[in-house]
């Protein structure tokens, strides 16, 4: 591993911590307990890499880029407030809307990864995909009877609903059950036929999205319940 690449990484590691200081004031206490977690993440930035010693190579730019990302991306995370949530199929999940006596929710977290449909060549078309049916056949039996009871329909959020019902790009941010980041689907299409809308690791909702046959995609499930909810 280079030194001037550790370094770099280093560098943008403690910039970043001194922006979120000065950002969240007493809340950055909140973030002593993370620190293992940080150097964990810094350690496997730096070995992904450690076959690089120009620091002022692009692909090294590029490494440092994403491990700076990253970075922030936990950093936020830890320190976004606590929202309304429930828990419901095993699951934590976050009321979005009440309307009509009925809520819409999200689960706090990337519950799963499955590809949107297909392979590659296949549709983005949200009302025939796979994952639709994944969701509203295997997935909704991991429910109770009573719950099934309350659920109106499972679904994923759309690109117009990922901007409108979240804070910002931070409060977008998904960990997996392992409390890894993670990319998500949205339902909307992507660029392309073959394309699907997302929202990335650092929170950006990406309009130009991944390919439907992509099996590393994250499944935020949302679904609308009857709203007697605590």
């Amino acid at each position: 591993m280079g030194t001037k690449l550790t370094d770099g990484i280093n560098e943008l590691l403690a910039h970043e911590t001194e922006r979120i200081k000065a950002k969240y004031g007493e809340k950055y206490a909140t973030l002593s307990d993370k620190k293992n977690d940080y150097q964990k993440k810094l350690k496997e930035i730096t070995d992904s890499y450690n076959n690089l010693s120009n620091y002022e190579t692009p692909d090294c730019l590029i490494c440092v880029a994403v491990g700076a990302v990253e970075l922030a991306a936990m950093v936020n995370k830890d320190v976004a407030a606590p929202s309304d949530t429930i828990t419901m199929g095993g699951h934590d999940w976050r009321i979005l809307k009440r309307k009509d006596g009925k809520a819409l929710i999200i689960t706090e977290k990337v519950i799963d990864r499955r590809r949107f449909d297909g392979d590659w060549h296949d549709s983005n078309e949200w009302k025939i995909s796979e994952l639709r049916r994944w969701l509203n056949g295997e997935f909704l039996e991991m429910f109770s009877l009573e719950e099934r009871k309350r659920i109106k329909k499972v679904t994923l959020l759309s690109f117009k609903q990922a901007r409108k019902y979240f804070k910002d790009d931070k409060d977008r941010i998904a960990v997996d059950e392992n409390g890894e980041l993670s990319w998500w689907w949205l339902r909307t299409g992507g660029y392309d036929n073959n394309m699907v809308a997302c929202v990335e690791p650092d929170g950006d909702v990406d309009d130009f999205g991944n390919g439907v046959g992509d099996n590393t995609g994250g499944i935020r499930p949302a679904m609308w319940v009857n709203a007697d909810v605590d």
